[in-house]
């Protein structure tokens, strides 16, 4: 039972905490002024949260861990281990600090034409777009084919697998980084973020993935054109190729900073991951990873152990951030192109799998019936091992539980209808990404995405081509 004075405690602790909001500065003053009541950002990682960070959009299952909105976006003074807390000490003011100047640069360049530009040219660095570009890879032939291990194989399958690679690794890799340092994006407000996803709020910054995706693809194609295929094109070509390249990542990171999405040093960190991954594949990992694909019996015996490797040791994040969904995604996606190239290298090559010309009908055939497969493949799959996965977790106690995912052996006895039938991963659509959000995440998930991106990684590289092969497209 309260006491007088007990009550009469907490009114004044009542009152100290109005008096405190009314003292609060916002991040604007009456002017628009993006220097104005920026100290603020500088309190506790809740003040911060209560004003800027809405609630986690992750509708958790019972049980899984629902976070505080304090816990969203953490500061450099979180809970957290003295390493992480030494990288946040150091990198987090920048973060404070390049919120005024990115607010500055959107009060002068902002415009209909400019946000819409911006914002949709992100969608060019998405693992959407990559989902539905790369398979073209492995569907349509060069023509122009190189020496691998004693096989005449074409360039584009070779460039493709590397491509896929060094994107899986700039995912996976920015991704660990974001989940493990947990910097946030520029505050919002007075920096306006302007994105076609709706997890915009819950992801961290720090480094960017689409600029290391950029750069990754930009690098990696200048370099593979300039020794594969250059000698067959004109200076001239050359020249817009080179400067087509060099456009594109300037602009996704250029992109990433007047849509808000990111500072300065999330460009700078995501471009030093992408370039790295790729200077280490091109002179010390593509030409034995080659050789391995084309002769090895021990390809599947490696990649699948190292998937799973992979998925159980990626750092746990202090919010829902949703980076390791694909990181689990492009994961998958290696391993099953990996196992599919030394399938198709060994079993399948010598089969006249491309067709000489291609017509505009043929293409059009062709990538119809690929993707159509990749989404039956992916709707169907998905419902089969929500059938199977759950009751394997409570007895096997599988290795994939993580926070903010639902335990099977704990959480909840059967996956509701609405899950199950919904596929968002395929296309990632703006209308789909908001649905996304509102449904609970269960740990079979993680083993389920795994299992549907390591098959569409196969399709692609194999069965899909193998079927145009036998139909005649």
């Amino acid at each position: 039972m309260l006491t007088a004075d007990t009550a009469n405690a907490g009114d004044h602790a009542g009152n100290r905490t109005v008096k405190r909001k009314k003292q609060e500065k916002p991040l604007f003053d009456k002017r628009g002024s993006p220097d104005a009541g920026l100290q603020h950002v500088k309190g506790t990682s809740s003040q911060r949260s209560r004003s800027s960070s809405p609630p986690p959009p992750y509708h958790t299952a019972p049980g899984a861990q629902d976070p505080k909105p304090s816990d969203t976006i953490p500061g450099p003074e979180s809970p957290t281990s003295s390493v992480r807390a030494a990288i946040r000490a150091v990198l987090y003011p920048c973060i404070v600090n390049e919120t005024r100047v990115i607010a500055a640069l959107q009060a002068r360049v902002r415009s209909p034409f400019v946000d819409g530009f911006f914002k949709y040219l992100g969608a060019l660095g998405t693992h959407t777009a990559f989902l539905l570009l790369l398979p073209c890879l492995f569907w349509f032939d060069s023509g122009s084919t190189m020496e691998v291990h004693g096989q005449s194989v074409d360039k584009n399958r070779v460039y493709g697998r590397s491509l896929v690679l060094m994107l899986a690794a700039g995912v996976y890799l920015s991704g660990a980084a974001k989940d493990y340092i947990g910097l946030p994006r520029p505050l919002s407000p007075p920096v306006v973020r302007m994105s076609t996803s709706a997890s915009i709020d819950v992801e961290y910054g720090f480094p960017s993935t689409h600029t290391a995706n950029a750069v990754s693809l930009s690098l990696f194609t200048s370099l593979f054109f300039h020794r594969y295929w250059a000698d067959s094109w004109s200076e001239t070509s050359q020249t817009v190729i080179y400067s087509v390249l060099v456009t594109y990542s300037i602009l996704i990171a250029i992109s990433r900073i007047v849509t808000g999405m990111h500072t300065l040093l999330d460009v700078v960190g995501g471009a030093l991951v992408g370039g790295g991954i790729v200077l280490i594949h091109w002179f010390w990992l593509m030409a034995p990873m080659e050789e391995w694909l084309m002769s090895s019996w021990t390809v599947p015996l490696v990649m699948i152990p190292l998937c799973i490797l992979l998925i159980s040791v990626h750092p746990d994040p202090e919010g829902p951030c949703p980076c390791f969904d694909d990181s689990v995604a492009f994961v998958g996606v290696l391993g099953g192109l990996m196992i599919g190239n030394w399938h198709y290298a060994i079993y399948s090559a010598n089969f006249f799998l491309s067709a000489p010309s291609f017509g505009l009908l043929m293409v059009f055939q062709r990538i119809t019936c690929g993707i159509s497969i990749i989404v039956a493949w992916r709707i169907t799959t998905k419902r089969v091992c929500y059938t199977i996965l759950p009751p394997l977790y409570r007895v096997l106690a599988l290795p994939f539980g993580r926070k903010f995912f639902a335990l099977a052996d704990k959480d909840y006895k059967s996956i509701p209808a609405s899950h199950v039938s919904f596929a968002p991963s395929v296309l990632h659509l703006a209308s789909t990404e908001q649905l996304r959000f509102r449904l609970p995440r269960y740990d079979v998930d993680i083993a389920a995405k795994l299992i549907v991106y390591c098959g569409i990684g196969w399709l692609a590289v194999e069965f899909i081509p193998y079927l145009f092969y036998i139909l005649g497209i």
